[in-house]
């Protein structure tokens, strides 16, 4: 949680099957991505009765260390805008804010062209932070108790069981599917 309490989502692409993530297809990972929004919402909505307050806006730590520059492909350029769109039409107002930490060194170029992916007010909240600014930043979002291990916190979630390569068969599926 961050130091108001309200949930955080770790993300790191950087351990993404990008090879996989590029097979799959546009159709996929856009239904991928309105599952996981979905269910976002629905721990929302649990956490808002566990709680006894609403709970409807979180904090997002993308760590960005190990992301290949391949990524900035545009046929992935072109499927992360989707997404964005998608992202901010089913869910205009649930980010407080955005880190963006540990970027490899070529990013800030890419990100000059992708902020303009989203809407003014969204990207207020979000903040590309440089390598030694790391640690200032995590903490004045999130309580070293709450930041995990791999970024220099205490915790040792979240462990993210979903890296790893995508199963061959599951691409087979994807593919069929996508003709």
């Amino acid at each position: 949680t961050d130091v108001e309490g309200d949930p955080i989502l770790w993300e790191r692409p950087g351990l993404l099957d990008w090879q996989g993530f590029s097979t799959a297809g546009e159709q996929a990972i856009v239904c991928c991505e309105m599952l996981c929004l979905q269910n976002l919402a629905v721990e929302l909505d649990r956490l808002t009765v566990r709680e006894h307050r609403p709970v409807h806006r979180i904090g997002v730590v993308v760590d960005l260390d190990g992301l290949p520059m391949f990524f900035a492909r545009p046929q992935n350029l072109k499927l992360f805008r989707s997404i964005v769109e998608l992202d901010s039409e089913l869910f205009p107002e649930m980010i407080k804010w955005v880190l963006l930490v540990r970027p490899p060194r070529k990013f800030a170029a890419v990100w000059k062209v992708i902020e303009s992916y989203f809407d003014p007010g969204t990207r207020q909240k979000i903040k590309l932070v440089q390598p030694d600014e790391t640690q200032a930043a995590l903490q004045r979002h999130v309580s070293r108790e709450h930041v995990p291990r791999f970024l220099g916190g205490y915790n040792r979630q979240p462990r993210l069981h979903c890296a790893g390569k995508i199963p061959r068969r599951l691409l087979r599926e994807l593919e069929e599917r996508s003709v």
